[in-house]
């Protein structure tokens, strides 16, 4: 179900799952899988203090829905019928969980639709989409993590000599 699953803190879970092939329910999917990884998470007589912050993040390889846009984000909001306010957490549950508002202790959900990238680089997360749309590199890229990846992948790319050589020498 999940690719990859990042712990970013203590009580932060980042879930990536990339998906090449189109699924019709694929919003259902998404949001069992964040809902298995927090009932994975819990035991039975645990405080439901445990559970931890969810960020979902769907890097999809097809359209998924009607949409023009390749980066879609949802987050959950507490919002007031009656007077339009925000439902804010009291000061122990803001120590406790250190968010302001009640949706923030909520899974957020990413999407990132690649066949909807342009390839125009404005922003580090263009950077990216680019990569992830192309399998290469920009020609001038700054976003956190590319130089890292980039190591990797030309290690990837090399024949088995190669990498030999390429062990020996860092040796």
């Amino acid at each position: 179900m999940v690719d990859i699953v990042c712990k970013a803190t203590s009580c932060e879970l980042y879930l990536i799952e990339l998906q090449f092939g189109a699924e019709f329910d694929y919003f259902q999917r998404m949001l069992f899988g964040t809902s298995k990884m927090i009932a994975e998470r819990m035991e039975e007589g645990e405080k439901y203090l445990k559970i931890p912050k969810l960020h979902s993040i769907h890097i999809v390889y097809f359209d998924l829905g009607v949409g023009e846009d390749c980066i879609y984000h949802r987050r959950t909001q507490f919002l007031g019928i009656k007077k339009s306010d925000e439902l804010l957490l009291n000061a122990i549950q803001e120590k406790k969980f250190q968010k302001r508002t009640a949706g923030g202790i909520f899974p957020e959900y990413w999407i990132l639709k690649i066949d909807k990238s342009d390839g125009n680089i404005q922003e580090p997360i263009d950077e990216w989409l680019y990569y992830l749309k192309n399998n290469q590199l920009p020609v001038v890229y700054q976003a956190k993590g590319l130089a890292q990846l980039n190591k990797q992948h030309n290690l990837d790319t090399m024949d088995v000599k190669e990498k030999n050589d390429y062990r020996k020498f860092k040796k």
